[in-house]
């Protein structure tokens, strides 16, 4: 596979539009020579994997099984089809989808062509979908016929006035919808000749350092602002992830996502089997009982998700009818991996677990290996990836030694190129030496390890003293009765702040703030981060992608 370098030209280009800010050639120069950027696309390492194992399954999704072969011939015609269509390098097509293959199929065919892929969750309704669809200037929007008995095609019928988009296409069957909606594979059925995409190719072929994905944040806080990745920025973690931490092996294994892949953690599952000829097990919808079905059946060898998703698949009633011996490595990101749950892998599956911390911005920037010490999984969320570097910084933006508690701050090879359409945001959350400030709170050990507060948004100020709500809900998920625990801070007259946990106790359970009060007493905290307010709840406020919408859940606090 041919590899490219930056150029001058490309990063002042990048520049002039006020992305990566601090950035310098010879930093870009640093992770080529160390492979931290490897200077290939999405769609070539697609093609070398699919060069070396022809008849090894891509993708298999309910009762379909798609080779390699067969896919390298899909996605092929999938892109002059779409170049035909009068798509294009630097177009935006909105994926608004399920885990299926058709959005593989469409990762790779967009960076066949140099287009950008902006995934969507499914959750989202009419108005979230136009907001969209003109913030990005999406060309083209690709939709599910039907889900859970929601009809995305008529939704957009009754949009479709209002959207301004040149084509709509739909991933179930090839029939015509009317109004001009298409079914995505038409495309590349009624193509048969692929030499106007070499004809492309020969006069713009995409680079590793062009842009590749288009996503947002999931708003927790705020609203979601919109990230942009290149090839490079992503796929080199992305190796990392898959070969040193994972330790896969070429063309042997088999992967399951929990995750959405319009979320970026979920999105990545087609990058590691890209890269490493592995076969994707998908599912529509996260079903722990179909779930532990596939593992027996498909042999699957790692597992990709949330604690959420994995809380959920342990506590399955059949959990133990299945064989699961396949099963060799759970990856988890999205959100601090609680204690508890670190201890039950180990106990109950018995597979390598890794953690990975991250965001959106930074793909996984510190991660647990396997084979660390339990204390590390415990109190930590790793070290520092390879092209990755750390620092802690006060509010002022000055470098913090290390034990001392601040603003976690990123930079290195997985660096995002800027949030798009936002350019005071992307200059207010870099310094002039290229630090990104991620708003996520902590603190580095001595064995520099990276020790988590959480958002620096979620801190509680409770009269003066700084209350993280993380260290509270790792300590309370350990408590018999809780099942699920998060904390936010609620307005008081005379602190400012007052500590409030939100807890869905265990089936049968009740917990009182007696309960709470004695049991963090006895785990040693200062008397002003007990809780002084429990609310007992039976469902939290939460993201499409399975995290806690904490200013929803503070307003559902103070109803």
């Amino acid at each position: 596979m041919k590899k490219q370098v930056i150029t001058s030209e490309k990063l002042s280009e990048y520049q002039a539009l006020g992305y990566w800010k601090g950035m310098t050639l010879d930093m870009c120069r640093d992770y080529e020579s160390k492979e931290y950027w490897p200077g290939i696309t999405l769609h070539d390492y697609f093609y070398d994997s699919a060069s070396k194992f022809p008849e090894r399954e891509f993708i298999v999704y309910s009762d379909k099984r798609t080779t390699y072969e067969e896919a390298n011939d899909i996605i092929k015609r999938l892109a002059a089809g779409l170049l035909e269509l009068g798509f294009k390098k630097g177009d935006v097509i909105c994926a608004l989808l399920h885990n299926c293959p058709e959005i593989a199929f469409l990762q790779i065919a967009l960076s066949q062509i140099g287009a950008i892929i902006q995934p969507i969750h499914l959750v989202y309704r009419e108005h979230e979908i136009k907001r969209r669809i003109e913030f990005c200037g999406a060309k083209a929007i690709v939709i599910p016929e039907e889900i859970k008995g929601f009809n995305y095609v008529d939704m957009i019928k009754g949009m479709q006035k209002d959207l301004g988009l040149e084509h709509v296409f739909v991933v179930d069957g090839d029939q015509d919808f009317g109004l001009g909606i298409q079914s995505l594979k038409s495309v590349w059925t009624n193509t048969t000749d692929t030499s106007s995409l070499d004809h492309y190719l020969r006069k713009s072929e995409p680079d590793a350092n062009d842009i590749l994905l288009l996503n947002f944040t999931s708003g927790t806080e705020t609203d979601p602002k919109g990230f942009i990745h290149t090839h490079n920025t992503i796929l080199g973690n992305t190796y990392i992830g898959a070969m040193d931490i994972c330790d896969f092996a070429p063309g042997k294994e088999v992967l399951l996502s929990f995750s959405p892949m319009t979320h970026t953690f979920g999105h990545m599952i087609t990058y590691f089997a890209s890269i490493t000829g592995a076969t994707i097990i998908m599912v529509g919808t996260f079903d722990p009982g179909k779930t532990l079905e596939l593992v027996q059946r498909e042999k699957i060898t790692f597992i990709q998700g949330t604690p959420t998703h994995l809380v959920r698949f342990l506590d399955h009633p059949d959990f133990k009818k299945y064989d699961l011996s396949s099963f060799r490595f759970f990856g988890t990101g999205g959100a601090p991996i609680p204690p508890e749950l670190v201890q039950r892998v180990k106990k109950e599956v018995g597979c390598q677990l890794s953690n990975w911390f991250g965001m959106g911005e930074d793909i996984i920037h510190t991660a647990v290996w396997p084979g660390e010490k339990e204390e590390v999984f415990l109190n930590t969320v790793g070290r520092a990836m390879p092209g990755a570097e750390l620092a802690i910084f006060d509010a002022e933006g000055k470098e913090l030694p290390p034990g001392e508690v601040g603003e976690i701050g990123f930079r290195g090879a997985a660096m995002f190129l800027g949030y798009f359409k936002n350019p005071e945001k992307t200059e207010n959350t870099r310094n002039d030496q290229g630090w990104f400030y991620t708003g996520d709170t902590g603190f580095v050990d001595k064995d520099g390890y990276l020790r988590l507060y959480g958002r620096k948004k979620e801190m509680i100020n409770r009269g003066g003293s700084k209350v993280f709500p993380l260290t509270i809900e790792n300590s309370l998920c350990f408590h018999p009765k809780i099942k699920s625990v998060a904390v936010v801070g609620i307005p008081d007259p005379e602190l400012g702040e007052r500590v409030c946990a939100c807890i869905i106790p265990v089936k049968g359970e009740t917990v009182t703030q007696e309960d709470i009060v004695d049991y963090m007493k006895e785990k040693g905290f200062s008397r002003y981060e007990i809780p002084e307010k429990v609310k007992i709840m039976t469902e939290f406020p939460m993201t499409p992608t399975g995290k806690v919408k904490k200013d929803l859940l503070q307003k559902k606090a103070l109803e």
